[in-house]
């Protein structure tokens, strides 16, 4: 099973995506523009839109088990979406 949450907070923007049992294997996260894509060498993928003020030149991904973790600084004057995609390095927590 696999599915995410998103948590705004004041100055940065969060999205936890569980990836499915034993998908850790080839884990690749890019963003282009305000779409991120989580894939592994298993087959799963996911896609999801980040908010207009998602700071995505300044993504950091980190994994912990199966949750997969994004944080991006809001700004206050539109996003810094480039045109992309561009690999975003993931820390291996555990």
């Amino acid at each position: 099973m696999s599915g995410f949450a998103a948590d705004e907070t004041g100055d940065m923007i969060v999205v936890t995506v569980v990836l499915p049992t034993g998908a850790r294997d080839g884990l690749a996260v890019t963003v282009g523009g305000r779409t991120v894509t989580v894939s592994t060498a298993g087959g799963f993928t996911h896609e999801l839109a980040l908010s207009e003020d998602a700071d995505t030149a300044h993504l950091h991904a980190q994994l912990f088990d199966r949750f997969l973790e994004l944080r991006a600084p809001r700004v206050a004057n539109g996003s810094t979406a480039g045109a992309g995609p561009v690999a975003v390095p993931v820390r291996i927590l555990r």
